[in-house]
């Protein structure tokens, strides 16, 4: 049992995903927190980013699952709601009926406005948590991401 035993304790120290979901976790509760009062959830606030960030044609689905790390069924159970809203509409891709674009709408765009105040609200006080070395551990977590989705 002694062999056991410390075996768990080289996962409890050392387990990336163990540490990663306790900080996802602590993370996604802190920006909860603030962005509560928008009346969206991380989720659907990343979805409202990403599809602007899509532009006015859309962004297929599929792309937008890639881009969130999400698989489809995901994606829309998180789109739902934002489409019966009015936040977001899918449409058929024009030139291939297959592909479905999300689009964020004129209230979408207006909800998340509003949202992005509290985000930047969410973001400053994280940041000045985190520490300074913040921006580095960011652009290492996206090396992690880029490595293990590619």
């Amino acid at each position: 049992m002694a062999d056991l035993a410390e075996r768990c304790r080289l996962v409890a120290s050392t387990c990336a995903a163990t540490r990663i979901r306790q900080a996802a976790r602590a993370v996604s509760q802190h920006y909860d927190a603030v962005m509560r009062r928008s009346g969206l959830v991380r989720t659907q606030f990343t979805v409202l980013v990403a599809s602007t960030l899509g532009g006015p044609e859309g962004v297929p689905m599929s792309a937008l699952a890639r881009v969130l790390v999400l698989d489809r069924t995901s994606l829309t159970r998180t789109l739902a709601p934002l489409e019966k809203a009015g936040l977001v509409r899918t449409t058929r891709g024009p030139s291939d009926s297959r592909v479905r674009l999300v689009k964020i709408t004129a209230a979408g765009s207006r909800r998340l406005a509003r949202a992005l105040d509290l985000w930047e609200e969410a973001q400053a006080s994280f940041q000045a948590r985190a520490g300074a070395d913040w921006p580095e551990t960011h652009q290492r977590l996206g090396r992690v991401v880029q490595a293990l989705t590619a």
